[in-house]
């Protein structure tokens, strides 16, 4: 339960700073947003949401396997991961290229725990 917490709590937090980097994209970004007729607010938006999206299915499939097999380890092990994997993917591999210590320590125990 304190994992589900702490993944889910991770990502609420990092929503807001997504969708920052996200409307704020390079000039090659940008450009080829232009050609598609998209500005970077819709872009960001988009984006965030998608994730939203997939980390509510993850978490939402790992509270119906620990609901219905809570006594089962490897449903335990199976619903850990799906509550994990959902909101930390998609941070560690965005906050890995902005170097932030904090999520990179995070990521790496992330990993380690797995």
């Amino acid at each position: 339960m304190v994992v589900a917490i702490v993944a889910l709590g991770t990502f609420v937090i990092s929503v807001p700073a997504r969708y920052t980097q996200l409307g704020h994209p390079t000039a090659g970004v940008r450009a080829a947003l232009a050609e598609l007729g998209l500005s970077a607010g819709g872009y960001a938006l988009y984006n965030v949401t998608l994730d939203a999206v997939f980390v509510s299915i993850f978490a939402v499939v790992a509270s119906v396997i620990f609901w219905r097999r809570s006594n089962d380890l490897m449903a335990l092990l199976v619903a850990t991961m799906l509550v994990v994997w959902g909101p930390l993917n998609g941070l560690c591999s965005s906050l890995r290229r902005a170097r932030q210590k904090g999520c990179t320590l995070l990521c790496r125990r992330r990993w380690a725990a797995w």
